[in-house]
Protein backbone atom coordinates (compact mmCIF):
# COMPACT_ATOMS: atom_id res chain seq x y z
CA UNK A 1 0.00 0.00 0.00
CA UNK A 2 2.34 2.30 0.99
CA UNK A 3 4.70 1.95 -2.62
CA UNK A 4 1.27 2.12 -4.43
CA UNK A 5 0.60 5.60 -2.30
CA UNK A 6 3.54 6.85 -2.83
CA UNK A 7 4.04 5.90 -6.65
CA UNK A 8 0.43 7.68 -6.93
CA UNK A 9 0.91 10.34 -4.82
CA UNK A 10 4.27 11.11 -7.17
CA UNK A 11 2.54 10.57 -10.33
CA UNK A 12 -0.41 13.00 -9.71
CA UNK A 13 1.03 15.53 -8.00
CA UNK A 14 4.47 16.16 -8.83
CA UNK A 15 6.23 17.40 -11.48
CA UNK A 16 8.60 14.84 -13.09
CA UNK A 17 12.00 16.51 -11.59
CA UNK A 18 9.75 15.63 -8.09
CA UNK A 19 10.70 18.84 -6.07
CA UNK A 20 7.15 19.76 -6.35
CA UNK A 21 4.29 20.27 -8.14
CA UNK A 22 1.33 22.89 -8.41
CA UNK A 23 -2.22 22.15 -8.97
CA UNK A 24 -4.65 25.25 -9.12
CA UNK A 25 -7.68 25.73 -6.00
CA UNK A 26 -10.89 26.21 -7.45
CA UNK A 27 -10.08 30.51 -7.53
CA UNK A 28 -6.91 30.33 -9.51
CA UNK A 29 -4.83 30.10 -6.74
CA UNK A 30 -1.05 27.92 -6.89
CA UNK A 31 -0.76 24.78 -4.35
CA UNK A 32 2.36 23.09 -4.05
CA UNK A 33 2.93 19.87 -3.23
CA UNK A 34 5.86 18.41 -1.72
CA UNK A 35 7.26 14.76 -1.43
CA UNK A 36 7.85 14.94 2.21
CA UNK A 37 4.52 16.00 2.63
CA UNK A 38 3.60 12.10 1.97
CA UNK A 39 4.37 10.70 5.66
CA UNK A 40 2.47 13.33 7.39
CA UNK A 41 -0.99 13.40 4.90
CA UNK A 42 -0.77 9.57 3.74
CA UNK A 43 0.37 7.94 7.49
CA UNK A 44 -2.08 7.36 10.45
CA UNK A 45 -1.03 6.33 14.42
CA UNK A 46 -0.92 2.59 15.40
CA UNK A 47 -1.44 4.20 19.08
CA UNK A 48 -3.87 6.87 18.28
CA UNK A 49 -4.89 7.21 21.94
CA UNK A 50 -1.23 7.69 23.42
CA UNK A 51 0.99 8.58 20.70
CA UNK A 52 1.30 11.98 18.58
CA UNK A 53 3.74 9.45 16.18
CA UNK A 54 2.59 8.91 12.26
CA UNK A 55 3.82 5.10 11.87
CA UNK A 56 1.62 3.31 9.35
CA UNK A 57 0.50 3.99 6.17
CA UNK A 58 -3.66 4.78 6.14
CA UNK A 59 -5.48 2.99 3.45
CA UNK A 60 -8.32 4.79 3.34
CA UNK A 61 -6.33 7.92 2.66
CA UNK A 62 -3.99 6.78 0.20
CA UNK A 63 -7.37 5.08 -1.40
CA UNK A 64 -8.90 8.89 -1.37
CA UNK A 65 -5.53 10.19 -3.19
CA UNK A 66 -7.30 10.98 -6.38
CA UNK A 67 -9.71 13.06 -4.55
CA UNK A 68 -7.41 15.72 -3.58
CA UNK A 69 -6.94 17.52 -6.97
CA UNK A 70 -10.41 17.13 -7.47
CA UNK A 71 -11.54 18.86 -4.07
CA UNK A 72 -9.10 21.88 -4.57
CA UNK A 73 -10.56 22.30 -7.60
CA UNK A 74 -14.23 22.75 -7.07
CA UNK A 75 -14.74 19.76 -9.03
CA UNK A 76 -16.82 17.95 -5.97
CA UNK A 77 -20.77 18.50 -5.95
CA UNK A 78 -21.65 19.46 -2.56
CA UNK A 79 -18.28 20.53 -1.27
CA UNK A 80 -17.22 23.75 0.30
CA UNK A 81 -13.93 25.65 0.82
CA UNK A 82 -13.46 27.14 4.20
CA UNK A 83 -10.85 30.12 4.93
CA UNK A 84 -9.77 29.54 8.57
CA UNK A 85 -7.70 31.96 10.31
CA UNK A 86 -3.89 31.03 11.38
CA UNK A 87 -3.14 34.14 12.06
CA UNK A 88 -4.15 37.88 11.46
CA UNK A 89 -2.57 38.22 8.49
CA UNK A 90 -2.95 34.39 7.05
CA UNK A 91 -5.75 32.19 6.08
CA UNK A 92 -5.37 28.31 5.44
CA UNK A 93 -8.00 26.46 3.91
CA UNK A 94 -10.27 23.82 4.24
CA UNK A 95 -12.31 21.85 1.92
CA UNK A 96 -14.96 19.35 2.83
CA UNK A 97 -17.73 17.46 2.38
CA UNK A 98 -19.87 16.09 4.86
CA UNK A 99 -20.82 13.42 1.93
CA UNK A 100 -19.07 11.56 1.85
CA UNK A 101 -16.98 12.55 5.10
CA UNK A 102 -13.70 14.33 3.36
CA UNK A 103 -11.35 16.86 4.04
CA UNK A 104 -8.72 18.36 2.28
CA UNK A 105 -6.46 20.89 4.29
CA UNK A 106 -4.18 23.41 2.61
CA UNK A 107 -2.08 25.79 4.44
CA UNK A 108 -0.67 28.98 3.53
CA UNK A 109 2.78 30.58 2.12
CA UNK A 110 5.18 33.23 2.78
CA UNK A 111 3.39 35.32 0.17
CA UNK A 112 -0.19 34.66 1.60
CA UNK A 113 -0.91 33.98 -2.32
CA UNK A 114 -0.82 30.22 -3.05
CA UNK A 115 -0.59 27.44 -0.19
CA UNK A 116 1.50 24.16 0.00
CA UNK A 117 -1.05 21.08 0.65
CA UNK A 118 -0.96 19.82 4.45
CA UNK A 119 -3.59 16.59 4.78
CA UNK A 120 -6.43 14.76 3.25
CA UNK A 121 -8.21 12.35 5.18
CA UNK A 122 -11.93 10.99 5.58
CA UNK A 123 -13.94 12.13 8.76
CA UNK A 124 -17.01 11.37 10.20
CA UNK A 125 -20.12 14.10 8.80
CA UNK A 126 -20.44 15.72 13.12
CA UNK A 127 -15.94 16.06 13.11
CA UNK A 128 -16.22 18.07 9.47
CA UNK A 129 -18.54 20.50 10.65
CA UNK A 130 -16.62 20.66 13.84
CA UNK A 131 -13.56 21.36 12.07
CA UNK A 132 -15.17 24.39 9.58
CA UNK A 133 -17.23 26.15 12.69
CA UNK A 134 -14.58 25.54 15.88
CA UNK A 135 -12.18 28.57 14.68
CA UNK A 136 -13.66 31.84 15.59
CA UNK A 137 -13.56 33.97 11.90
CA UNK A 138 -13.73 30.95 9.59
CA UNK A 139 -15.59 31.78 6.99
CA UNK A 140 -16.96 29.56 3.87
CA UNK A 141 -15.97 30.89 0.68
CA UNK A 142 -17.08 29.04 -1.95
CA UNK A 143 -19.78 26.22 -2.53
CA UNK A 144 -19.59 23.36 -5.18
Amino acid sequence: MESTGRGLYRELYLSPNETYGIVKTHDGLNVYFHPDVFDYAFYGRSQWEISTVKDVIDRGRVERIKWIKEFISGNVSNSQCWAIPVSKTALKRLYLSVNPGYVVWINPRADKQSFNFRNAYPADPPRVWEYARSVKDSKLIARF
